[in-house]
């Protein structure tokens, strides 16, 4: 990380974590910060919570427009060369320090800086291995003075271009990590940068027609906004809402839950399957699926964890239907490559019993179609969760709603081709019921169970109608 700045680099450039590329990111700076807060909290550990806050106020100071939002990126090159702006030669270090021979000490000790340099002819700032195992460097009062002698040598340096771009996704990234540093530290400023935030995307980041918009930059807006816009807005207002408390939490809640419900209209597909970009975006590529975590988290599951997340809040299942719908869909994703499904797993341990329902068999009527002088076939298509199979054929009972119960005169089951990405099996179910005066609706009551390699789950019991003769059949 950057000492003197409090920013965090992409990666290494070198196999000892020693040399980083000098390039800024909000994406993974946000992440971090959020990261490193509630593990200072959970571990009771400063430094942890130091590195949070600065990540932090590197942002909101130096990285912010007038409206309160992040901009996107900081450059890796200034005049010319990479990393010129954050290296020191030994001459400009005593420079900086003004020749001070106990702050030379101190930077030589802590940094493991020479006058050859540490890299090449110059010298990156890294934490020495005897400083990094005693952990206590950035407690002694020579720390705070050297740092900030060489944060006002550094602001004399021509600095690194800017991305000024504000990505809304990137900065509900941001949201999230300001609501657990809030948590932590309690500081009046992370409250009032929240508010700025959130009234900032509120004006900036929607557009003309109330849909989310993907980007801007100045007063120039982006296209419309793609799932992980939605996602992790929706996730970074949830957890500003639970961060903030009192009164104006329920206006957080509802700001996610209309990008929750605008999210599930236009991104989730028939089963359940989310994709990261709408129809509205006129892709001429099909629709990617948005079920593995990256350089940022899936925002499938993200999204799962904030529909979770604000049915807790509220102590509702409103929108934990929706999620077990995502969850079974992209269940073979996580079952094939967990590593990559992290934040699924995640978002699924504090609430375990979608975990547990996905394991159901997911049932739905396929078609209906009139057999002349015999009655009806109603297709069910019953989608079974991967590891799992049919202990038993199902069992089917009919009622027609209002009317006398219809016979089921025959009953077929039969398994039917489905697609491998998607994992699992599907079976047909088919049955015939007498002659029903249409327009009617059938009741259709299916009993299943299924079982793994190790266990079997007990019997469940699904409800659907079937509309007999109504305009969508």
């Amino acid at each position: 990380d950057d000492h003197v700045g409090g920013w965090m680099a992409r990666y290494s450039t070198d196999e000892k974590w020693h040399v980083p590329h000098f390039e800024k990111m909000l994406y993974d700076n946000a992440q971090l910060a959020e990261v490193y807060a509630r593990a200072a909290t959970l571990l009771q550990r400063d430094d942890y919570a130091r590195t949070a806050r600065q990540i932090i106020d590197f942002w909101l100071h130096s990285m912010c427009d007038g409206n309160g939002l992040c901009l996107s990126s900081l450059d890796a090159d200034s005049e010319g060369a990479e990393g010129i702006y954050y290296t020191w030669t030994w001459q400009q270090l005593g420079a900086a320090l003004g020749d001070d021979p106990k702050l030379l000490a101190f930077a030589r000790d802590v940094f493991d800086v020479s006058r050859e340099g540490n890299w090449e002819t110059t010298n990156v700032l890294q934490i020495s291995p005897s400083a990094r195992e005693k952990n206590d460097y950035w407690k002694d009062a020579r720390w705070k003075s050297m740092i900030d002698h060489l944060a006002a040598a550094r602001q004399t340096r021509p600095p690194p271009e800017t991305d000024r771009k504000v990505l809304t996704g990137w900065n509900g990234l941001m949201l999230s990590a300001l609501s657990r540093a809030l948590r932590l530290h309690g500081a009046a400023h992370l409250r009032q940068a929240g508010e700025r935030m959130v009234d900032g995307l509120k004006r900036h980041c929607v557009g003309p027609d109330g849909q989310l918009l993907r980007s801007t930059c100045g007063a120039v807006p982006g296209g419309p906004a793609f799932l992980d816009d939605y996602a992790y807005l929706a996730k970074g207002l949830v957890d500003w809402a639970l961060a903030y408390g009192g009164p104006a939490q329920e206006a957080y809640l509802s700001m996610a839950e209309k990008l929750i419900h605008s999210a599930i209209q236009q991104f989730m597909g028939d089963n359940g399957q989310l994709f990261t970009s709408a129809p509205a975006h006129k892709s001429p590529l099909f629709p990617m699926r948005a079920d593995h975590d990256n350089a940022t988290p899936a925002p499938a599951a993200v999204l799962i964890g904030a529909m979770l997340a604000l049915d807790r809040c509220r102590k509702s299942a409103i929108y934990t239907v929706q999620a077990n719908r995502c969850v079974r869909a992209m269940w073979y994703a996580a079952a094939s490559h967990p590593t990559a499904a992290a934040t699924l797993l995640a978002a699924l341990i504090r609430s375990p019993q979608v975990l547990s329902d996905s394991a159901r068999v997911g049932w739905r009527i396929g078609s209906i179609t009139a057999k002349a002088g015999m009655g009806w076939r109603i297709e069910i298509i019953g989608e079974i969760p991967p590891t799992y199979e049919l202990s038993a054929e199902p069992k089917i009972i009919a009622d027609c709603v209002g009317f006398p119960q219809p016979p089921i005169i025959s009953q077929s089951c039969e398994a039917i081709p489905n697609d491998i990405s998607r994992g699992g099996s599907s079976v047909a179910l088919s049955i015939l019921i007498g002659e029903v005066n249409a327009p009617a609706e059938i009741k259709l009551t299916v009993r299943s169970s299924v079982c793994s390699a190790s266990h079997c789950l007990p019997e469940a019991m699904d409800t659907l109608i079937a509309k007999i003769g109504h305009d969508i059949v």
